[in-house]
């Protein structure tokens, strides 16, 4: 129904979905509740958006470094974040350490761009300039760390496949072991959702229900892959 938005950085095609522009309006949803003005909320959608391309370009750069043609790989852009694909063939060619390396790639992009965000937070000459460097640091520092959690369809699940795949020397065993991490993880962030999720509002309520429902549904894609 909606077409993506295509643009392409750095040799690669990005496409941006609807959902991302959902996601992002639910948040600015919630930030506004706590008093923050228009234009911060929208300041914050373009931050947002930024952090996603840079995490992406991690993978990316990654799977460039392993060979693989960059000319295969695109980049998509959605609710959870955003996920690169490429060719099957490359796929099937990278080893259980490299896709380690190009799943923790894009959380470590996220954790170095917070590193000149922080220092512009030391030398911003105004209010304004420090509120805006120190959420640049925050969201970088939150997404990243969240992205390392051992579910599905995260960073983190996928690392945690690669390793637990390379360990026990089986691909069967490697994922339906990474399986069940991720829905031990999850059911606890669900649980935790619940006995914390009376102190915040309704609209932060929302948001969380719809991040843990897009978590839910990667996770049920990835057993329902596995058999």
């Amino acid at each position: 129904m909606f077409k993506p938005i295509r643009f392409v950085l750095s040799g690669l095609p990005f496409n941006v979905r609807a959902s991302f522009f959902a996601a992002s309006a639910g948040y600015a949803a919630w930030f506004a509740t706590f008093g923050l003005p228009v234009w911060m909320s929208a300041v914050f959608v373009v931050m947002l958006f930024a952090s996603t391309v840079v995490h992406e370009l991690g993978h990316a750069f990654a799977l460039r470094a392993f060979g693989v043609r960059h000319g295969c790989v695109s980049v998509n852009v959605h609710a959870l974040g955003g996920h690169v694909t490429f060719c099957e063939a490359c796929h099937a060619r990278l080893g259980m350490g490299e896709r380690f390396a190009m799943s923790v790639a894009g959380p470590l992009a996220g954790f170095a761009l917070a590193v000149p965000a922080a220092a512009l937070c030391v030398f911003a000459k105004t209010d304004a300039m420090f509120l805006l460097a120190s959420g640049l640091v925050v969201m970088n520092l939150l997404t990243s760390a969240a992205n390392l959690l051992p579910v599905y369809p995260l960073d983190g699940g996928h690392a945690t496949e690669a390793a637990l795949r390379g360990l026990v020397g089986g691909r069967a065993i490697g994922e339906y072991a990474a399986i069940m991490v991720s829905g031990a993880c999850l059911t606890a962030l669900v649980g935790a959702s619940v006995w914390y999720g009376g102190d915040i509002n309704l609209v932060g309520r929302l948001n969380i229900a719809f991040n843990l429902l897009m978590l839910v549904g990667g996770n049920l894609a990835r057993v329902m892959r596995s058999d």
